[in-house]
C-alpha cells in the first residue's frame, strides 16, 4: 500500500462531458479539503484538462475532449 502523500499510487483520469464538468469537479474536490490545480490548466483545443489530489493525496485528472474534433 502506498503513501499516497509521498508517492504516486495510481492516477484517475476522469472523462466529463463539458469544460465546465471538469471545471465544477477540481473546484469541489479543493472545497472538500483536496488540493485543486496541481499544476496550471492544460488547454489544447480540443482537450481541456486540470489536477487535483484528494485529502489523502491520491490524484486525479478530469478533463474533457471536443467529440467533433475526433471525427476530423
Amino acid at each position: 500500500i502506498a503513501d499516497a502523500q509521498t508517492a504516486s499510487a495510481a492516477l484517475y483520469a476522469l472523462s466529463f462531458d463539458s469544460r465546465e464538468a471538469v471545471d465544477a469537479i477540481t473546484k469541489a474536490a479543493g472545497e472538500a479539503g483536496g488540493t485543486a490545480d496541481l499544476h496550471e490548466p492544460e488547454d489544447l483545443g480540443f482537450m481541456y484538462s486540470r489536477a487535483f489530489a484528494d485529502p489523502d493525496g491520491n490524484g486525479f485528472g478530469p478533463f474533457w475532449m471536443n467529440p467533433a474534433a475526433q471525427a476530423q
